[in-house]
């Protein structure tokens, strides 16, 4: 008799069981996936040439058919560093002011080849504050100087090193220009001071950027910017191709 209860007991056990993990599966909410929504870029006049690349990507994102309309600003100074930014009201309040979900970084150009340490200390401040508020950080990694090639391994390692000690993502604008034009010589990357990029030099920038962000082909996007369509369509292969991080 005893045995017999104990079966009926177990298999009411049982019953329950399966019928909570019934409902508990029912009622899982399946966590939304990563969405770059507000998208803000802190860095100096890489980041702000020719309109700025943020004006240039929300170019690309407003005819994607993204399931939401994103938000892209900058702030960015002449010659700034990070250290610059951190010590700047400005940036502080601009990052204060909305929940982000992306936070770009772009150190100045010669810290970044020559100050990993310095560039570290204040990513590092940088991402702190950006997990606070729920963003996530990704590097803008800039391109040598037209004289100076030699630069792009320096920039390439140094903020692929602070990138992996953060947990963060390297966007590899540098190693997309240097790849570019070992491949094409027909359009020009750089600006006539041979540091700050060109029309296409940002087009392009803005392209590795929405891939990167949004997982989206930009050959698959009409958006052409300030540079002519012939032009645009071989930026845009180029990127759709790219895997140079």
């Amino acid at each position: 008799m005893l045995q017999k209860l104990r079966i009926v007991f177990f298999l009411n056990m049982l019953v329950v069981i399966l019928s909570c993990s019934k409902g508990e599966n029912n009622t899982i909410i399946e966590p939304s996936g990563f969405k770059a929504e507000k998208v803000l870029f802190i860095g100096n006049s890489h980041t702000f040439f020719n309109g700025g690349i943020n004006t240039i990507l929300k170019g690309f994102t407003d005819i994607s058919n993204l399931p939401y309309s994103p938000e892209i600003k900058n702030i960015a100074v002449g010659g700034y560093t990070l250290e610059d930014h951190w010590n700047h009201q400005a940036t502080q309040d601009m990052i204060d002011s909305k929940e982000w979900d992306v936070i770009v970084l772009q150190e100045n150009s010669i810290r970044a080849a020559t100050d990993v340490n310095a560039m570290f200390e204040f990513a590092s401040k940088f991402e702190n504050k950006a997990s606070s508020i729920g963003a996530k950080v990704y590097f803008f990694m800039t391109w040598a100087y037209e004289n100076q090639p030699q630069m792009t391994d320096q920039l390439d390692a140094n903020y692929h090193q602070v990138a992996r000690q953060l947990s963060s993502t390297v966007v590899p604008v540098g190693l997309a220009f240097k790849d570019f034009i070992a491949t094409n010589n027909s359009i020009h990357l750089y600006a006539s001071d041979s540091i700050h990029p060109s029309q296409a030099g940002s087009f392009l920038s803005a392209c590795l950027f929405y891939k990167e962000l949004y997982n989206k082909n930009p050959a698959s996007n009409s958006y052409t910017g300030t540079i002519n369509q012939g032009d645009a369509d071989v930026i845009k292969a180029f990127i759709q191709n790219y895997n140079g991080n």
